[in-house]
């Protein structure tokens, strides 16, 4: 089972995302799955993933996914991942994610979802360089205390 599950993963980033086929959405994803941390909130179901997926993928014509590792045990599937991509704006950017997937019945029927959009959201010009270490430290805030990063080693 666990070798079916590394191979469903696979194939799922190659035939939905890098060839952009929906239709093998419906061949992989269960209708009542449930998914966490892909914006705009949790979905519960395959026609909800797709309203995420139709503009992201119309957003990106370029869009490359390479999985770097995927692990597995039991109907649980673990996957690190590298993104290329240009978007229709013409900026070329790249990001890391990852997640957890359950497998049930040979379909995707769960995902925790781990993707730095904060980086592709820096790389689109969407929010300033460093703006979460500008959050978080008080930057521009009503704080007046900066946190320093902590030294390493």
């Amino acid at each position: 089972m666990s070798e079916a599950n590394k191979a469903l993963i696979r194939r799922w980033f190659d035939e939905v995302w890098n060839q952009g086929s929906e239709e093998a959405i419906d061949e992989m994803m269960a209708d009542d799955v449930s998914i966490y941390a892909l914006p705009p909130e949790t979905m519960s179901s395959r026609e909800a993933f797709k309203e995420f997926y139709r503009p992201f993928i119309a957003a990106f014509p370029e869009l490359h996914v390479s999985v770097e590792e995927v692990f597995a045990e039991g109907d649980r599937v673990g996957f690190r991942c590298r993104v290329q991509a240009t978007h229709r704006n013409g900026r070329r950017c790249q990001f890391d994610g990852g997640g957890f997937a359950r497998v049930r019945d040979g379909k995707l029927a769960e995902g925790h979802n781990v993707w730095n959009f904060h980086e592709l959201l820096e790389q689109l010009g969407a929010i300033p360089p460093n703006a979460l270490m500008d959050a978080v430290s008080g930057a521009g805030g009503s704080s007046s205390t900066r946190i320093e990063p902590r030294p390493r080693g």
